[in-house]
This record gives structure tokens, sequence and C-alpha cells, in this order.
């Protein structure tokens, strides 16, 4: 069974770690938690809500405007609401979420029981309106047994039709009716959605026109004369090129009538493109994750073989301990590094200590400890400004800056020194800090560059830069629960420039 799936919009990580603690219990729901109204809009136009949880009172944009923006979109318009606020139901917040089409409001504390029984309800509603179609095609079925029914009926099947309509309209799969003369006789919104053929160019027209237009569609490369309609009951993928790369789940189903004869059919498409590129990283990942892992574990194997076979001479014997002792030390790093992303990702920030200080301690602590751990090289510290307080979380900053000033020396020349540059700036409103850390080593295509932050990916293909492919997904994770993010500039044989963006707390006059 298809799961329910639920946004919760809240500013507070901790209110949404609460809300889906609540709600996981019921195993038809599919929760999502996103911290800022602005992220959410982006989240919903890419993929498929079936409710959203949303808290009024949120920085930059708030849960009304929010609301009214996605009111506004035909693909958002029509996805149920239930606001979720610390004030009582007062006249002007209570006739707002009205007049926004909200399903419900909710006050702060919630309870716990009533929430999982508001949503269990309208889960059961939804269901029921899908029992509404099984329902409608009995009824359907019975009209044209027995036409002595019809005038009672009459006004029962235009409400079932209605709901129908309704659901269609809402559903955010598409479906493709075709009449038992394969004529094009009905296509939702869904449908034009994923592939942006325009409606009245279809509806109607023969079968032929509806197969030529979706072959234009088609990636050649992947598609081979896939017609759908007139073909048989049966299940096919279809990859789309434009008008955006898309991969379709099409289930063809052909309808009967009451005595047996073809009545047209059902094409209903689903996309599946969100499904196969998860399950396509999840295969990559653990592919990548075994080779890393097998690479030490190998080396390991095979010099205890070695000294478990024969006697060696001490030196030899020493050469081979170092030899164990370094890829121990390797394969310690790369499941530290592994275990370090993961507790991330799943505490989200709950374990972090943030305090409100300035960076000047931690970058000129770094500083000091490069020249020891990369044989007298310096960090230029290049200082424009003041420095800003910030909270943070002091372990782990230290962590970001040390993992790319480790990087930028890694890079870089043997001779080269690496610049760390502070800045300031205004993005979206917000007063940003910036750290930047500037190597002039080899540098990163285009490509390249937009494979930065991909686990185990490693700009240097040879192998010849020690490391696991994991740091910049580390420093991305702790980044991201600051608050801020990280930036790539790169040219290629010229170097790097890595840049961590954090919100200002207020300016210090502190040099």
């Amino acid at each position: 069974m298809k799961k329910f799936k639920i946004l919760i919009i809240d500013d507070i990580q901790e209110n949404i770690f609460s809300l889906i603690t609540i709600l996981e219990q019921n195993p038809h729901f599919e929760l999502k938690g996103i911290s800022s109204a602005i992220k959410a809009l982006s989240y919903i136009d890419q993929q498929v809500v079936d409710l959203i949880l949303c808290d009024v009172q949120m920085p930059n944009m708030d849960g009304f405007e929010f609301v009214s923006i996605i009111r506004l979109r035909k693909k958002t318009a029509n996805i149920p609401v239930i606001f979720v606020s610390a004030h009582k139901k007062e006249s002007a917040f209570f006739q707002k979420s009205k007049e926004l089409g909200a399903i419900d409001y909710l006050v702060k504390p919630i309870d716990a029981d009533e929430l999982v029984h508001r949503l269990n309800t309208y889960h059961k509603f939804a269901m029921r309106e899908h029992e509404k179609i099984k329902e409608l095609n009995e009824l359907n079925s019975k009209l044209s047994q027995n036409n002595s029914f019809l005038q009672s009926l009459e006004e029962k099947v235009t409400e079932r039709t209605r709901e129908l309509n309704t659901i269609l309209t809402l559903s955010p799969d598409g479906f493709v009716l075709v009449s038992a003369d394969s004529h094009i006789h009905y296509i939702n919104p869904a449908f034009l959605n994923m592939t942006g053929l325009q409606l009245d160019k279809l509806i109607g027209k023969p079968a032929e026109m509806f197969i030529e237009s979706m072959a234009s569609l088609f990636d050649p490369s992947k598609m081979v004369d896939v017609k759908c309609i007139g073909e048989e009951d049966g299940e096919q993928m279809v990859y789309l090129s434009r008008p955006t790369a898309l991969i379709l789940h099409c289930n063809i189903r052909t309808m009967y009538g009451p005595e047996g004869e073809k009545d047209g059919q059902v094409l209903y498409f689903r996309d599946v493109t969100h499904e196969i590129e998860i399950d396509r990283m999840k295969s990559d990942f653990l592919s990548t994750a075994a080779h890393e892992l097998r690479t030490p574990l190998a080396s390991i194997y095979g010099f205890s073989e070695l000294l478990m076979a024969r006697e060696y001479d001490k030196e030899t014997s020493h050469k081979i301990f170092d030899t164990i002792h370094r890829q121990s030390l390797h394969l310690k790093r790369l499941l530290d590094e592994l275990l370090d992303l993961s507790r991330i990702e799943a505490r989200a920030g709950k374990d972090f200590h943030m305090q409100e200080n300035t960076l000047q301690g931690v970058v000129q602590e770094l500083c000091t400890d490069v020249k020891g751990a990369f044989s007298g090289r310096k960090v230029d510290l290049q200082t424009q400004g003041d420095w800003p307080l910030l909270s943070f979380d002091v372990d782990k900053m230290r962590q970001v800056l040390s993992n790319l000033l480790s990087n930028g020396f890694k890079y870089s020349p043997e001779n080269e020194n690496v610049i760390l540059q502070t800045s300031e700036r205004e993005k979206n409103g917000d007063r940003q800090f910036g750290v930047s850390v500037i190597d002039k080593g080899i540098g990163m295509t285009a490509e390249q560059l937009g494979r930065v932050g991909e686990r185990f990916y490693r700009a240097d293909e040879s192998g010849s830069v020690p490391g696991s492919g994991l740091g910049v997904s580390l420093v991305n994770e702790i980044i991201s629960i600051h608050g801020g993010n990280v930036e790539f500039v790169s040219t290629t044989t010229k170097g790097t420039t890595a840049t961590v963006w954090l919100p200002i707390i207020k300016n210090e006059i502190k040099r």
C-alpha cells in the first residue's frame, strides 16, 4: 500500500523531531521534516505531499506566507494544510487560517493522542475516497445491467463522478483513459505536469497522436518502440528525456463491458525517478564503501600471512609491521569518519554543544598546529575586519577547518603555503561570516566541482593524495546543522577556494 506522505515545517528541529516521534507509530505515514518555509517550497515543487503540518511563526517566511504562495501554484494549490502555532485561537489567526483553506488549526503544546487521532482520521478519510472509486465502478456496472435503477441512481452517480474527478485531479500520479474506439477520453493534471503535454491537443484525439506525442519525449538510448496503448495488460518503465529527465512506471489495464467486450484502457503513470536514484546511490555507496574498506584490509591480511608463513630479519619485519600499522590507521580513520557522518545525520545536531564566541581562537590554534603537521609549511592568515560573534560547536568547527586546511596542503605543491582568509557578506537579508581556505593546488574541472561532497568521491583519481573521500561530506553536514553552507570555487591547475559561511549573531570589535 502506498504510504501517506506528511511534510512537517518548523524552524525548530526539536519540534520536528517530536512530531515525527509521535506520528511514526502509524506505519502508513511517510514523514519528512524541513526547518524553513523557503526550503519547503523547493521540496514540494519536486516531491509529492499528501498533507502539510506547518508552523505559523517562522523566520524569513511565516506559515501564512508559505501557504499563500502554494495556493497560487497549480501543482500545490490543493495540498491539505494543518497549521500548528504557539498562539491560542485568536480570531485573527484562526480567520487567516480559514481564508487560506486550512483543514485544521492546532495550538502548542500539542496533545500527542489528539494529534495522532486527527491525522489517523484524515488518513482514513483519504482511504475512503479511494474506496469510493471501487464503489463507483460497481455502481456503473449495476446501471448497465438494470435500466430501471437509472433515475434513482443518477444523482448518486453524479456525486461519485465528482468525487472521482476530484481524486484524480489531486492525485500525484498520472492517469490516461482511452475509450473503446481508441480515442483519448481523459488525462489528469499530474500526467500533464510529468510530460509537459497540452490537454487540448490530446483530448478527443486518436490514440495514435498520443503515442506519437509520447514517443517525442522518450530517451532514445533507453526506449525502443514502446506503444503503451493497445498493448496487453502489464507494466513497463518509460524513460523521458524531456521536458525533464524522468523515469515513469506505467501500468496498463484494459476495461471490459458487461458482455465482456473491450471498453477501453486505463494507463497509470507513477514517477519513480527519485526511488531509482536513491537505489542507485545506495548501491554506489555500498560498492564504494566495500572497496575502500577492502583495500587496507587486503594489505593487512596479506602482510599478516607473510609474517605467519616465515621468519624475517628485524629490519624487514619492522617494515612489514609499519605497513600493517599504517593500513590499520587508514582503516580506523575511514571507519571513524563513516561513524561520525552517520552519527551527525542521525542525531541532526542534538549532541552539538553550541556556544557564542568568535572563531579567532580556533583559527589561530589551527594555524599553529599546521606547522607541525605539514613539515614547516604554514597558513597565511588574512583577516578582513572584525571577528564577529557566532554560535558554534568548538570541536566540530575545529574538525571542519582542520579538514579543509588538510585538503589545501595535500592538494598543493610541497613548497606552497595555504591562505586562510576571513570575510563578511549579506545574503537574503542575513549577515554571514566567511572563512576561506585558498590553495594553489591542482584545482578541479567543472564536472569534478559538481561532485564535491559526494561520499568517497576524490578529485585525485590517481590515489597519490591520501584521504577517505568522506571529509567534505562531513564538513557539509556539520556546517548545515550550524545553519550555514559551504561553497567551492576552483580552476584546473590554479587551485581551489573552499569557503565556510556561518550566520552572524552580532559584530564584536575583536581583531
